[in-house]
């Protein structure tokens, strides 16, 4: 099972996140590129923990919107975001020193793919010119996925612990109540289930199909955190 967790989210005076005690437990770390989040201290801090502990990195970009934590849904023209995309990720390989060989959007963007096949395509345009060996992280039955398999592009199926689903395997909104889980026995069930069964329980009740490559936990949650350790100990049982 290949763990990840979103980090470097620390955006100007507000800090976000508990980056050194997540990124030790994962496999890959998403790191924010200014978007939503991410100052030169949070990014450079995280790229060398994932240095320190031998974790991947992935580019983590966003809608330009710190106000609201890239978490609201813009309008906005396939060529504005195209170059907001670029210009993030061509600032994270800038204080890497490398590209970055895994890609997973953040918040509302993230969310937006799931159905919105155009902004898929434009997001998948943005990183054309390093697509051929790149792998993007997404969301099962999406549009992003659906893009990536039909252009030959690598994907890899991304499942939450902390977060609750709807009965089409997309996340229930987090304007919902209990949209995030607080409990950690229910994030690590949730963990299990979707581990060894490829299921989660949605909010209706429904067990929905969920089969995925990555589980994420957000580094900003303290509850996911507290499970995530919890579960690094107990990994071999979810293999």
């Amino acid at each position: 099972m290949i763990l990840c967790a979103d980090v470097g989210e620390t955006f100007e005076d507000k800090s976000v996140g508990f980056d050194s005690e997540v990124i030790p437990f994962v496999d890959i770390a998403n790191i924010a590129c200014g978007g939503h989040g991410g100052t030169y201290e949070s990014i450079t801090t995280a790229i060398e923990l994932t240095r320190e502990n031998g974790v991947k990195i992935a580019a983590h970009p966003s809608y330009v919107d710190p106000e609201h934590f890239g978490r609201r849904s813009i309008d906005i023209e396939s060529k504005v975001l195209k170059k907001q995309l670029k210009d993030q990720f061509s600032y994270l390989c800038e204080l890497t020193g490398e590209e970055p060989k895994l890609i997973k959007a953040h918040g509302a963007l993230y969310n937006d793919m799931f159905s919105n096949r155009k902004i898929a395509q434009t997001f998948l345009e943005a990183f054309e010119e390093v697509a051929d060996e790149t792998t993007f992280i997404g969301a099962p039955r999406s549009s992003l996925e659906g893009l990536c398999i039909e252009n030959n592009i690598a994907f890899m199926k991304e499942g939450f612990a902390d977060r609750r689903y709807l009965d089409d395997a997309s996340l229930a909104p987090r304007t919902q109540g209990g949209s995030q889980l607080i409990d950690i026995d229910e994030i690590l069930e949730q963990v299990a289930s979707i581990a060894k069964a490829s299921t989660v329980v949605a909010e209706s009740g429904n067990k929905v199909d969920l089969i995925v490559d990555v589980i994420c936990f957000h580094g900003d949650h303290r509850p996911s955190i507290e499970a995530l350790a919890k579960l690094f100990e107990m990994r071999n049982e979810f293999q």
